[in-house]
């Protein structure tokens, strides 16, 4: 008759809907880090492992970032930047962090929106967009009869 060793066997927690499980780098500096298993958002690209964190209630997930940038035609350089990221950071003080919320950057500021806030702003954006759109006719209406003054 055989018997049968019991084994030890730690099994990993089911991840909720929209979470995997990603490794972490989790230690002070100077330290040798610890890997961790995190929930990590599906949306997040950060790499916890290469961007180590002093500690777990440290790690943020950020999204991948959307940009847009204009130039100025007198320097040819960019003159406007907008930077819009998803960001959650799952052990802050502030719920509203710990919610996922859009950091919008300009490269001076972070404005944090929430959902809704974000909905209100995309409508002030459409609404300068339509602005620059009616300042854009003026301007090459305003253009044409100037080269037809000159012409005439």
């Amino acid at each position: 008759m055989t018997t049968v060793q019991p084994t030890n066997v730690a099994t990993f927690p089911a991840t909720k809907p929209g979470y995997r499980l990603a490794p972490a780098a989790i230690g002070r500096s100077g330290e040798k880090p610890q890997i961790v298993g995190i929930f990590c958002p599906n949306f997040c690209v950060e790499d916890h492992v290469a961007d180590r964190q002093v500690a777990v209630e440290d790690i943020v997930h950020s999204s991948e970032t959307a940009h847009t940038g204009i130039r100025s035609f007198l320097t040819g350089q960019l003159a406007l930047e907008l930077y819009a990221t998803i960001k959650t950071e799952a052990a802050s003080h502030d719920p509203r962090l710990r919610e996922a919320h859009i950091v919008l950057d300009d490269g001076s500021d972070d404005a944090h929106l929430s959902v809704d806030e974000v909905e209100e702003t995309v409508g002030q954006l459409l609404g300068l967009a339509a602005d620059l759109q009616r300042l854009a006719r003026t301007a090459r209406l305003h253009n044409q009869y100037e080269t037809l003054a000159v012409t005439a």
